[in-house]
Order: C-alpha cells, then sequence, then structure tokens
C-alpha cells in the first residue's frame, strides 16, 4: 500500500523518473537496513520510510527495534514512519499516518525485550 502510494504521489507531482526509482528495499536488499522503502520528495530528496502496521486502531502500540530507530536517529528529517492501522478489519483498506523525523522525537519508546547471553 505504501509503496503504491509513493510512486503515484511523485507521479501527480509530474515526477515519473523518481517514482521507477522507488524500491521496497526490505524485499530487495533484505530487512535490517533500518527501514522498508527508499522513495523521494517531490525536490527528489531521498525519503527513508519505515511501515508499521497493525489491525488495531491508531493508538495501538508497535514494536519497533533499535536498529530502526538509530537509523531514524541518523537520516533525521529523511526519515519517515508510515503507521498503517485497521488493517483488515472487515475491508479491503486500511488507515495511515505519516511522521517526519526522528522516532524518539514523535513516540513515547518503552523497552519491552532483552537478549540474553550466558556469562
Amino acid at each position: 500500500m505504501v509503496l503504491r502510494l509513493e510512486k503515484e504521489t511523485l507521479i501527480k507531482h509530474g515526477k515519473p523518473e523518481l517514482a521507477q526509482k522507488v524500491e521496497h528495499v526490505s524485499v530487495e536488499q533484505g530487512d535490517g537496513l533500518g527501514y522498508d522503502i527508499l522513495s523521494f520528495t517531490s525536490k527528489g530528496e531521498e525519503k527513508f520510510i519505515e511501515v508499521k502496521t497493525t489491525v488495531g486502531n491508531k493508538n495501538t502500540p508497535f514494536e519497533i527495534s533499535s536498529n530502526e530507530i538509530e537509523f531514524s536517529e541518523e537520516k533525521g528529517e529523511n526519515y519517515y514512519l508510515y503507521r498503517v492501522y485497521n488493517f483488515g478489519v472487515g475491508k479491503e483498506t486500511a488507515n495511515y499516518y505519516a511522521i517526519r523525523g526522528k522516532v524518539s522525537d514523535n513516540f513515547e519508546l518503552v523497552p519491552t525485550r532483552y537478549r540474553a547471553y550466558k556469562k
């Protein structure tokens, strides 16, 4: 959905050449880069998009990795989190909102997991 939305938005703004460059990097290059989709603004600036999807409403908490948080810190205003919610709840569409910038500036982060190593 977000991939399609990004391409359609660029085409609507007269940037079909940028729309062709939009890439689902988590599929093409593998998960773990810190973002899911490489897109562009209508000015040609890179957009690093992380997509977080839940069946719950827009206030439902979601999981995010430390790698994704760190990447958002590194990319700052070029980082976008697309929050897709009400996904698959009796309809073919979902709702979403997008937030630009560091995850830590826009969400309260609560640690919920630990990785344990044998001493």
